[in-house]
């Protein structure tokens, strides 16, 4: 089916590549065993003893030994953005790093993962009016995300088998050798519906994680944290949305008209409070599909909104304890003030969240994090920030038994 030839081309691609790789492993293995001839004739020609090279440590050769440091180079953290300089101004001083989460082959994975995120999220080179899904579409859209996620769960999913017809207007990609499968828009049919990223694999009988920003425009930085997250951690799921949460209100709108309408919970576009969106289509989809894991949403705050905190957590009045996530966050970010809701704060609660809502309604847990703007601007220069939410999330919320103390309030 032409819906599946990408698919089928990328198989033919990785063929093709391991063919090469093969090859070329094949002539470097004749090549290094024709060395020891070649370097005899050489001392015998100028009857000299050949001395190592400076540096070079006994029993290993220099070409072992640049193997060995480009392992060392490649074991560093993940890094989104420009690393961070010693004595440069920020929120406050960190913690020791935390210990590191996920595997070190993440670095270039994490970055090009984003780029195709961000792509999905380009909107200068064709303009995008949001359109919403009728509630067919959203009941078509919603069984198809499930499907395909029951199909990931398989010890060995084939896109190629496709579990249902694509609605109209969408497409599966496969990603990363088969092992992340992209549901997203048609370039010529891009209307605003957002992008699901899933990971195969079957279940581990741990907590299932699933990472949603939906605000990437609105609350700069929480694409990158969040696809930064999605790989550290090996969350089942990453959701995001691919237009402004503004844009309900038309294209010609004013900038600061469009920030007001924004943050007023009312556009048609702000998928974290609208019903009929295919994002919240797609969480549904997943809450249903994996009973009891717990969804870790980001969002974004001015510093002067909460001046006194750098991050407000919240369960979002689903039933998920949230105090052993505080503490260990308060730890990796030490000193900097994180805030309990309703606790410390009585704002940012996030409990009128559409998905909190979905998630209270089906039994399920929401992790509703605030980010202050000094924060999520630091995540781009300083890795230990996604570094010591991943350890905060790992060491309290996968895998754990689910708490039962829900947490009140409104915002």
């Amino acid at each position: 089916m032409m819906l599946y030839r990408p698919v089928r081309f990328a198989r033919h691609r990785k063929r093709t590549a391991r063919l090469a790789v093969a090859v070329g492993r094949r002539a470097l293995s004749s090549a290094l065993a024709l060395l020891p001839l070649g370097v005899a004739a050489c001392g015998s020609c100028n009857s000299a003893t050949v001395e190592p090279r400076p540096g070079a440590s006994e029993g290993r050769s220099t070409f072992d030994r640049r193997a060995a440091t480009s392992e060392v180079t490649s074991a560093a953290p993940p890094i989104i953005g420009k690393p961070h300089t010693q004595g440069e101004p920020g929120p406050g001083p960190f913690a020791p790093d935390p210990p590191a989460v996920g595997p070190a082959s993440r670095v270039l994975e994490t970055g090009a993962l984003l780029k195709v995120l961000e792509r999905l999220r380009r909107v200068r080179d064709m303009p995008v009016s949001y359109r919403g899904p009728s509630r067919s579409e959203a009941e078509v859209y919603r069984r198809w995300v499930k499907k395909v996620a029951i199909q990931m769960l398989s010890d060995a999913p084939d896109p190629e088998v496709p579990p249902e017809k694509t609605p109209a207007g969408f497409r599966l990609r496969e990603l990363e050798g088969g092992s992340l499968w992209l549901l997203s828009e048609r370039r010529k049919a891009r209307r605003g519906a957002g992008a699901v990223l899933l990971r195969g694999g079957a279940p581990t009988g741990q907590r299932e994680l699933l990472i949603e920003a939906p605000h990437t425009f609105f609350d700069t930085n929480t694409l990158p944290i969040a696809v930064e997250l999605f790989q550290r951690l090996s969350a089942r799921a990453l959701l995001i949305n691919t237009i402004h949460r503004g844009a309900g209100l038309g294209p010609d709108a004013e900038a600061q008209a469009r920030k007001t309408f924004a943050r007023s919970g009312h556009s048609e576009s702000d998928v974290a409070h609208v019903r009929w969106s295919f994002f919240n289509q797609a969480h549904t989809a997943l809450v249903e599909t994996l009973p009891g894991s717990v969804a870790l949403q980001l969002h974004g705050y001015s510093d002067a909104t909460v001046p006194s905190h750098a991050a407000v957590v919240s369960a979002a009045g689903t039933a998920l304890g949230i105090e052993p996530f505080v503490v260990a966050l308060r730890k990796g970010l030490s000193p900097l003030p994180i805030a309990a809701y309703p606790r410390d704060v009585r704002r940012l609660g996030g409990t009128t969240n559409r998905q909190a809502k979905v998630s209270r309604a089906r039994d399920g847990r929401l992790m509703h994090l605030e980010l202050s703007r000094t924060l999520r601007d630091r995540s781009r220069e300083d890795p230990k920030v996604v570094a010591a939410i991943a350890a905060a999330v790992e060491r309290t919320l996968v895998g754990r038994a689910i708490a039962a103390d829900v947490q009140g309030g409104e915002h």
